[in-house]
């Protein structure tokens, strides 16, 4: 938790990039299509998250480049914020399950572009190795409002 409103929102957008970046072009979309299809349960479900985190990068972009005499970003809609936090939570928690090289998991997210099901397995495998954990991922943090 940052005192500042602004560090804070840039903090979570800079974890989501340090998760879902692999150096390459066209980061935001690459990182909220990887998000998308780790923590999306549906195709609905995963064009929402990938829409939502496309305009928060863009949010970032403008707060980092200096356009934010027209724009308060400190006024971060509250649910906006929650699916910030939220999407790093349980990209990481994910991430920990799989217990894979960054490079390997992010070729798979690539790879589910075309077979959502290689994005279904590596759910499920992560989704398992917390079940055994008795840690239900998908709920953790649904008292906060997770998507």
């Amino acid at each position: 938790m940052a005192d500042d409103a602004d560090i804070e929102f840039l903090l979570l957008m800079m974890s989501l990039e340090v998760l879902f970046n692999d150096g390459g072009s066209e980061l935001s979309h690459r990182l909220a299509q990887r998000c998308a299809l780790l923590n999306g349960r549906d195709p609905s479900e995963r064009r929402s998250i990938s829409e939502r985190l496309k305009a928060l990068y863009d949010r970032r972009s403008r707060l980092v480049h200096g356009d934010f005499i027209k724009t308060r970003f400190r006024e971060l809609p509250k649910e906006d914020k929650i699916l910030a936090t939220n999407m790093v939570r349980v990209s990481l928690l994910k991430l920990i399950a799989l217990g894979r090289a960054k490079k390997e998991v992010l070729g798979s997210l690539d790879r589910a572009i075309f077979d959502p099901g290689e994005a279904d397995q590596l759910r499920a495998e992560a989704e398992r190795y917390w079940a055994t954990r008795e840690v239900d991922i998908e709920n953790l943090f649904a008292a906060e409002g997770a998507p």
